[in-house]
């Protein structure tokens, strides 16, 4: 399973394909505004909102400001609180505007890019961090046995994409989320002291909307 990470970005890429062509079929008969909807809606759904539950889920237990106990129990509760509401109702606020913003001239750039980039993270973040709980759980597989060669081949990969996709815009788009990700990771690793595979689907939500602000000020 932790093998299978390298090619965490290959899955966001064959993602951005899919977005790509749901934008151009969608845009033939809806406005800009409508198919930015349908963009988000497909996100979601390819991924069975797996990674909007993860965000859901860290977000109640990492603001909640409870010790780590308590957050790693909150997270795993299928309840859902007001600070995960909250916190996605802004979530796909901000993707939402920044998807508007972004112009066509990177539009399709983007929507490859951030769902690479986002996984790439996922990887970083794996191989970084330590898993949290001490029981199992959906990361502890790829967080117990992710190698080094792993990450350098997805990572080798992610700046060739990234490169290829957008030249040296695409490295600094990729450099901002890493930085992003690390202050993110760090924090969630002071709190709980490792990672979930909840704070996994949260790091991929997150940078995604990164990638999004990021091109959006590059192309200013």
């Amino acid at each position: 399973v932790a093998r299978s990470m390298v090619y965490f970005p290959l899955v966001g890429a064959l993602i951005g394909l899919l977005l790509v062509a749901v934008d151009f079929i969608f845009k033939i008969f809806f406005s800009s505004f409508i198919v930015n909807i349908f963009i988000l809606i497909f996100l979601a759904l390819i991924t069975g909102a797996l990674h909007l539950d993860g965000f859901i889920d860290s977000m109640d237990g990492l603001l909640s400001g409870k010790g780590k106990k308590k957050i790693l129990k909150i997270m795993r509760d299928s309840r859902i609180g007001s600070f995960g509401v909250l916190a996605v109702i802004f979530l796909i606020l901000l993707k939402f505007s920044f998807l508007n913003e972004i112009v066509s001239g990177i539009r399709y750039p983007i929507l490859i890019l951030m769902p690479i980039i986002s996984r790439w993270a996922v990887v970083y973040a794996a191989k970084k961090f330590p898993y949290a709980r001490e029981t199992s759980g959906t990361g502890e597989p790829f967080a117990k046995f992710i190698g080094t060669r792993e990450l350098i081949y997805a990572t080798v990969f992610t700046a060739i994409l990234a490169i290829l996709l957008m030249q040296f815009k695409g490295i600094i788009i990729l450099f901002i989320a890493f930085l992003i990700l690390l202050f993110m990771a760090s924090w969630i690793n002071k709190k709980i002291h490792g990672m979930t595979g909840d704070t996994y689907g949260a790091i991929i939500e997150i940078v995604e909307v990164v990638i999004l602000i990021s091109a959006y000020f590059i192309n200013l």
